[in-house]
């Protein structure tokens, strides 16, 4: 069985089916979130209404305006992380404007934060028994890390964070939630935008060394855009995002901008870097026999100091319909090797309109440009700071009458010099990812959410090694690398709340995923080039290649979660997974995940019992869940194909032939 695109269509009935919705007779809810200890506002606050599908933050100031609410009685809910949750009810009339001011306390625990990942529709942590850590934008804004996933370091507990290179633009970066699951696949979480699976791969399509060009695709997201992330680290994941969700989940939420007065926001940043400590060399003027010698310290020549300028501006605003997030960001970044760059330049808008007070639809846009200057400098024979490491003092690397002297006898090394100043490896992406989303709640205890999201880049990568200056290389080389990378995402949601009496409520959740992903490579190069000659069509030996990978991936989930008296929280859900790269004998496979979460804080006997006078809070958890590795793109054998051919030509014209 294959799974192809156009199913896409009939999975999007599953959201699309109601109708048209009649307007309702609504009213506003405003009011101002406060510190009960200072006094002082507090911002950033989640504001929503039990049963109902609206959500807003509270802005600077700690107002927020939460538009559209159906008339007849509501109950408030305000939530920040480090806070204790509150609530009011509240008596909605036609047109009117009803008044809901909150005091939060802060906690060292906040069991009823709200999250996302890992569950179908936004759940409080106290029902989870999964752990969840969530990351607020505002800390990784902060962040002197130029990427959003190493800005991540010693953010989340638990978690391997590694930069793998210094390189301007954020180097390769690599995120490790969990311990090795495979020796062939990778490591890397699952990475979810705005409910949108998103390209995070960092191949290196022209090797430098060492992956010192390698630069995850994360790096195109501003940092400056998150409102938060959320990291989930169980296999018990899997139950709802399948086989990639393997090595645990990352998924980052933008902002979307509140209801009240327009805010501006502008933000400019200068970092310096330099190198932290310079190795000391053999300048001792004579050699082992007592003969005087010259010799030199490259360190001066081959490392400087870099700079980071960062520019950013935003708006958001709204009014009790509408609310918008429009922003713009530009960085420029030198680093500490001569010739190695980066900038980034990239806009995000996202609007949410409250169509009905039953719809809402919600969408997404991102567009990003950047161009990197890459310099080999790791442990091979091409790497600048190898090459000045382990080569005698007493050697010069200096130009003679424009000639870079090579290697000593018996060393492979390129001449550094030579390396930084005529060697190419540049790079430009251009990269657009965003997300429609529409949430329909014909009933408070009923809902349905349909995300469609696209992810597309074009990345194209030039290596230029001129004429004699590599030993592996005498004549030279030239190579220019396309890639071509496209991912759709379709998702459905439907979830339902009852409640059984005063003890018992029963939450149930249904849906899909489904995800279809192309990638193509298309490979020039050439050697032998003519000794002006930087260009691919400039070289005698030309070689061409091409790679075609297509993988799709279908899903199909259920979820139930019993609440017993608010405090004892069972979940049990199950995933039905297809993928392309699965065999045909082993096309579909299936992930259990069950729960458990037990607030014990919160029995009447707690108080007076020994963990309560030792605990203020106490939550019991636990959760166990079977992940698949999904296969690496060589096993998708019907959708993967390559091709490659080398041949010669002759730049002169011979009559004899």
């Amino acid at each position: 069985m294959r799974l192809r695109p156009p199913c896409v269509a009939l999975l999007c009935c599953f959201a699309v089916a109601p109708a048209l919705v009649s307007a309702q007779e609504t009213g506003v809810v405003r009011g101002r979130v406060t510190d009960a200890a200072t006094g002082q506002p507090v911002p950033e606050v989640r504001i929503t209404v039990t049963g109902l599908s609206l959500e807003v933050t509270s802005g600077a100031n700690g107002e927020y305006l939460l538009p559209a609410v159906a008339t007849g009685p509501h109950e408030v809910v305000a939530r920040r992380v480090g806070f204790a949750a509150a609530r009011q009810t509240v008596e909605v009339a036609a047109e009117q404007t009803a008044v809901a001011d909150f005091t939060l306390r802060a906690v060292a625990v906040a069991l009823d934060a709200v999250v996302v990942t890992g569950a179908a529709a936004p759940t409080p942590t106290r029902v989870l028994g999964s752990s969840i850590s969530v990351v607020n934008g505002a800390d990784v804004a902060e962040s002197p890390a130029v990427t959003v996933d190493a800005a991540l370091q010693g953010m989340v507990a638990g978690a391997q964070i590694t930069q793998n290179s210094g390189n301007p633009g954020g180097g390769g970066v690599s995120v490790r939630l969990r311990g090795t699951s495979s020796i062939i696949s990778g490591s890397e979480p699952l990475y979810i935008v705005d409910g949108v699976i998103v390209d995070n791969s960092s191949d290196q399509l022209i090797d430098l060394g060492a992956r010192s060009n390698v630069q995850n695709r994360l790096a195109d997201l501003d940092p400056n855009d998150i409102d938060r992330i959320e990291v989930i680290r169980g296999a018990a994941a899997a139950a709802l995002y399948g086989s990639r969700a393997n090595n645990g989940v990352v998924q980052i939420f933008t902002k979307r901008g509140r209801a009240g007065t327009s805010q501006f926001t502008w933000q400019s940043r200068y970092t310096t870097e330099g190198v932290a400590r310079r190795l000391p060399m053999n300048l001792y003027p004579t050699d082992a026999a007592g003969n005087p010698v010259t010799r030199y310290d490259y360190q001066d020549r081959v490392f400087q100091s870099g700079r980071l300028l960062e520019n950013s501006l935003s708006i958001d605003g709204g009014d009790d319909r509408t609310t918008y997030y429009v922003g713009g960001s530009w960085t420029d970044e030198n680093g500490i090797i001569p010739n190695s760059a980066a900038s980034r330049k990239s806009g995000r808008v996202n609007l949410t309109q409250q169509l009905y007070p039953t719809l809402r639809l919600s969408l997404g846009a991102n567009y990003v440009n950047s161009h990197d200057e890459f310099e080999p400098n790791g442990e091979q024979t091409t790497g600048v700071i190898t090459a000045v490491l382990f080569t005698p003092t007493t050697f010069s690397f200096f130009p003679v009458n424009g000639v870079y002297p090579k290697a000593p006898t018996g060393a492979s090394f390129a001449n550094p010099l030579e390396v930084i100043d005529t060697w190419k490896a540049p790079q430009d992406v251009t990269r657009f990812f965003g997300s429609v989303q529409a949430r329909y709640t014909p009933r408070p205890e009923l809902a349905f959410e349909y995300t469609l999201g696209y992810d597309g880049y074009q990345q194209e990568v030039d290596q230029f090694i001129p004429r004699g200056s590599l030993s592996s290389e005498p004549t030279g080389r030239s190579t220019a690398i396309l890639r071509d990378s496209r991912i759709v995402n379709s998702d459905g949601v439907a979830t339902w709340a009852h409640r059984a009496g005063d003890r018992l409520e029963l939450n149930t959740a249904a849906g899909f995923n489904y995800t279809w992903q192309r990638i193509a490579t298309t490979t020039a190069a050439a050697t032998d080039l003519l000794p002006t000659g930087e260009l691919v069509s400039a070289g005698a030996v030309p070689f061409a290649g091409q790679g075609v990978v297509e993988l799709i991936t279908l899903g199909f989930y259920g979820q139930e979660t019993v609440n017993w008296r608010d405090r004892l929280y069972v979940t049990g859900a199950l995933r039905w997974d297809a993928s392309s790269t699965f065999g045909p004998s082993e096309r579909w496979q299936v992930f259990p995940k069950l729960s458990t979460s037990y607030v014990v804080s919160e029995e009447p006997w707690f108080a007076g019992s020994l963990p309560g006078r030792l605990f203020s809070s106490l939550r019991v958890r636990a959760a166990l869940g079977y992940a698949g590795n999904q296969p690496s793109s060589a096993n998708a054998a019907p959708g993967t194909r390559s091709a490659s051919r080398t041949s010669a030509r002759c730049r002169t014209r011979d009559s004899s032939s």
